[in-house]
């Protein structure tokens, strides 16, 4: 795939979403889509994931961290496109704040 049809994205993930897997589940759905990026919690209690990839790509893992692994509970899922980085991430991670 070309890079040049890539977007970024920001989805912020609210309900009970830490301490269950929340982050790790992000990053497996995350590899096997192909995308790029990192999840992190946050204070406030939501999970942020800012991922870049296809904007099919992009969108079904939106749609994956609105379902959540099943010992979470989704309350909301914001979502914000943001300018693709020049040094793009190679891989997903966490990142731990």
């Amino acid at each position: 795939m070309s890079r040049d049809n890539e977007i970024r994205a920001e989805i912020t993930v609210s309900g009970r979403v830490q301490g269950v897997g929340f982050r790790m589940f992000v990053v497996r759905e995350a590899e096997r889509l192909g995308v790029v990026g990192s999840v992190s919690n946050q204070r406030d209690g939501t999970v942020t994931v800012d991922a870049t990839g296809a904007p099919e790509e992009i969108s079904a893992l939106r749609t994956i961290c609105g379902a959540g692994p099943g010992s979470a509970r989704v309350d909301r899922v914001d979502y914000a496109e943001l300018p693709v980085l020049a040094d793009r991430p190679e891989r997903f991670r966490v990142v731990y704040t």
